[in-house]
């Protein structure tokens, strides 16, 4: 969590700068909305593109994250980064191919993901440009 966590915070202060939150929550607050309202109905939202981009940053960092595994890692908590290196240091070939595909297809929808995400919100920043 140390690790990915700046990832994430990263991802999402951009987007809450790039949006002028205060403003909008204050717009809710004069409306009568409560704290909670006003989080889950204007903060949420806005950051959403920004949570959805770190989320599958983190997620795609902690799946290839080797080093601190190699470090930790017991017979019977291996992880796939471990299980990969393990397989080819052993020469068994077969296996480390089946954990390259395995690697493969779930990281390959979340970068996919991360470009739709990250295409998404260029193309919301092209509409509110004047």
């Amino acid at each position: 969590m140390l690790y990915t966590l700046p990832f994430m915070l990263r991802a999402v202060m951009a987007v809450l700068a790039a949006v002028d939150v205060r403003t909008l929550e204050e717009g809710a607050a004069s409306l009568g909305a409560s704290p909670w309202q006003r989080f889950i109905q204007v903060v949420v939202p806005n950051a959403r593109p920004g949570i959805l981009a770190g989320a599958l940053m983190v997620v795609t960092l902690s799946i290839g994250e080797f080093n601190l595994t190699w470090m930790l890692h017991t017979p019977l908590t291996a992880t796939l980064p471990v299980g990969l290196a393990d397989s080819y240091a052993s020469m068994r070939l077969e296996i480390a191919s089946a954990y390259t595909l395995v690697f493969f297809i779930m990281i390959v929808p979340l970068l996919l993901a991360i470009q739709f995400v990250g295409g998404e919100r260029r193309a919301m920043d092209r509409k509110t440009r004047p």
